[in-house]
């Protein structure tokens, strides 16, 4: 029979205690460590999902107020407000008719108010491709859609544009040239989108 003395086992009960609140004491920190990370990590996350969302939100309202001063509505308002105060025009007994190949046929016959209209909408173009060139550096832009048929005169003005607000350096690497496909560019150009899709994959 083995016999311990008492104070011998009394100071052994007081280590292992002590052991095992220093060990308790680790875990705890640990734990709570890891706590304050994933709560920090869980707001960060916020915040970035709240940072996208702001984005998103300017940039939407960026691009509605572009549209607002470079689209074919915004040509056709111009052209509105000019008859409104009274300038005169070829295209007055045509305001709820208004097209594109109506405003550019009087263009072409030198009437003021075509011209400045285009002119209006070609600044506005101008400065947009020109923050895009800044930002994305392309070495070419497509301009297509509706107003590509008045291309002659918004051309000159949207490279004005560029020249005066591009970076030196994207500038002049970056060429705006006409769609070939006009009007129809955006269909084909998701329509050629989809078909290489397809053709990538072609057992699914």
């Amino acid at each position: 029979m083995l016999i311990v003395p008492e104070r011998d086992f009394t100071a052994f009960l007081r280590r292992n205690i002590r052991r095992v609140l220093l060990m308790s004491l680790g875990i705890l920190a640990i734990a709570s460590t890891l706590a304050g990370l994933l709560v920090w990590q869980g707001l960060r996350a916020d915040r970035n999902a709240q940072l996208v969302l702001s984005r998103q939100n300017a940039l939407r309202a960026q691009s509605q107020a572009f549209a607002q001063l470079a689209s074919q509505s915004a040509l056709f308002r111009r052209i509105r407000q000019a008859v409104n105060q009274g300038q005169a025009t070829l295209l007055a007994k045509d305001l709820d008719q208004l097209t594109v190949p109506l405003v550019v046929e009087a263009a072409q016959y030198g009437d003021n108010v075509a011209l400045n209209a285009l002119n209006q909408v070609g600044h506005a173009l101008g400065i947009g491709i020109a923050s895009l060139v800044n930002a994305l550096n392309p070495e070419l832009v497509v301009f297509g859609g509706i107003l590509s048929l008045a291309g002659e005169f918004l051309l000159p003005v949207i490279n004005q544009e560029l020249e005066q607000r591009a970076l030196r350096w994207n500038e002049s690497a970056a060429k705006v040239v006409l769609s070939q496909h006009g009007v129809n560019s955006c269909v084909i150009g998701g329509t050629a989108t989809i078909y290489q899709a397809v053709l990538n994959q072609p057992g699914k």
